[in-house]
């Protein structure tokens, strides 16, 4: 909820600018969701860390489309990525990423550095400026989950995000 207050408290400020992008970092870890559950959200017994680090990444992208969808046709542009698999510590608290990191992470993982180019070219690259509602990785336009593509789903979870904000 926290991308979508923000967002949406600054929205006026930032159609307002010559040209706008609203970038919204997600994570691969999205395709892993199986259906837009609003009923859960909140539920303590249908809690689980990788579960809930998939539904926030699943949101994002949702989010993004939502709102790409409704600024169409001005000079903001919305789009969302996923940076990789980057060596910071997200899974400190993990042991199933714990191990794997230690032993191949030097090898497979994005330093902090080379993680931060997708949302760097797509905050700033000339070469997307008027590019809108879609999913990066690796500074290319790719296929987000179909599920996360769902405009049902995203409009359900955009009324409900304005319910729990309040706006």
């Amino acid at each position: 909820l926290g991308h979508f207050l923000l967002t949406n408290l600054l929205l006026d400020k930032i159609k307002e600018a010559p040209e706008g992008r609203i970038v919204v970092v997600s994570s691969s870890a999205h395709t892993y969701s199986s259906k837009l559950d609003l009923d859960t959200v909140h539920s303590e017994e249908h809690y689980g860390r990788f579960g809930a680090y998939v539904k926030s990444k699943f949101a994002n992208v949702l989010f993004a489309n939502a709102l790409s969808k409704r600024l169409s046709g001005t000079k903001v542009t919305v789009n969302s990525l996923d940076p990789g698999a980057v060596k910071t510590d997200i899974q400190r608290h993990t042991l199933l990423f714990r191990v794997p990191k230690a032993l191949l992470g030097w090898l497979l993982m994005k330093n902090a550095k080379e993680g931060a180019q997708t949302s760097i070219h797509v905050a700033v690259s000339e070469d997307i400026k008027d590019v809108t509602g879609k999913y990066f990785v690796n500074c290319k336009v790719s296929a987000a989950s179909k599920l996360a593509m769902d405009e049902e789903a995203a409009e359900q979870l955009w009324a409900k995000s304005v319910e729990w904000t309040g706006l």
